[in-house]
């Protein structure tokens, strides 16, 4: 008679996803993923495959492609941001920049986004926008108009002055500052 493996360490694992998902919530991405990475269990909520895309997709993982996908069917959004992510890692920066316009687009009337996922990811406009200044500026014009229910308003409009000051664009100024008024930053 054999005897039966050993167990695994349940209170191990659960603590390192727990971790895992509160390092990602602080936005300590490296560490959420190292913490994930320890553990063998796949990931089983929403938030947890949305933890893990971001590490896959942050880390130009191919991987990041399916956990995407995975993400698609309930959060399209969160799915797009995803594979933007992984593209500007892949060292795609104008699909990356293409998939990025599109969720601007879309957060106009979806309003539906994880919010720490989602600025994070929205930050990704600034690289492109260094290696891909056409994209960069259909970034910025896009930016100009609200997103559903008020969604990242301070953050958008912050990352509208970003864009302009990257593309060194001086006729961007006026443009950008106006939002801010009588208060400019």
């Amino acid at each position: 008679a054999g005897l039966a493996p050993p167990a695994p360490d349940v209170e191990r694992d659960a603590a390192l996803r727990q971790t895992a998902r509160l390092a990602w919530i602080e936005g300590r991405i490296s560490r959420a993923c190292a913490a994930w990475r320890q553990q063998p269990a796949a990931p089983d909520s929403h938030l947890d495959r949305l933890l893990v895309a971001e590490c896959l997709a942050a880390a130009g993982d191919a991987a990041a492609v399916p956990a995407a996908q995975a993400l698609r069917r309930h959060q399209p959004l969160e799915a797009e941001l995803a594979l933007a992510v992984f593209d500007q890692a892949a060292g795609r920066p104008a699909a990356a920049g293409r998939r990025l316009l599109g969720v601007i687009r879309a957060l106009r009337t979806d309003p539906w986004i994880h919010m720490q996922f989602g600025a994070r990811a929205l930050r990704i406009a600034v690289p492109v926008a260094q290696l891909e200044p056409a994209v960069g500026l259909e970034l910025f014009h896009a930016l100009a108009k609200p997103w559903a229910a008020g969604l990242f308003d301070l953050p958008r409009l912050q990352l509208r002055m970003d864009l302009a000051r990257i593309l060194r664009r001086p006729d961007l100024c006026v443009e950008t500052l106006v939002p801010f008024e009588p208060h400019v930053p």
